[in-house]
């Protein structure tokens, strides 16, 4: 998936909540997501290096190579449960290409992240 390809999917995630982002600003919303994304994966005993100097196209990418990882070694369903996919698209994911899950599990780490800001005190 090329850069402009990853910005697209990200931009339609945000139009598709953009009720819950009225005060969040765009940058900060996609570091807590991968922020959120890195801690879920360790509570499955999985390191995700990310740092702020990295590009969306290098998180996507760190992404992308763990899935395929999970995908390789069985254990994809066991972080999907973790982060809260829910069971129906954890069922299509023999259907999915490793981008579209990519897209899936962003998707859901960024409606975490705005469940939270909607929910903490301010």
């Amino acid at each position: 998936m090329s850069s402009q390809d990853v910005s697209m999917a990200i931009a339609r995630i945000y139009y598709e909540v953009e009720d819950q982002l009225y005060s969040l600003s765009k940058s900060n919303v996609q570091w807590e997501v991968f922020q959120q994304l890195k801690k879920d994966a360790s509570l499955v005993g999985l390191n995700l290096q990310l740092d702020a100097s990295l590009t969306l196209q290098d998180w996507y990418e760190q992404l992308k190579l763990l899935l395929t990882d999970l995908l390789t070694n069985g254990d994809v369903r066991n972080f999907l449960y973790r982060i809260d996919v829910s069971e129906k698209k954890i069922r299509q994911i023999a259907d999915l290409s490793i981008d579209d899950l990519c897209i899936l599990v962003l998707e859901r780490e960024f409606r975490k992240v705005c469940i939270q800001k909607h929910f903490s005190p301010r």
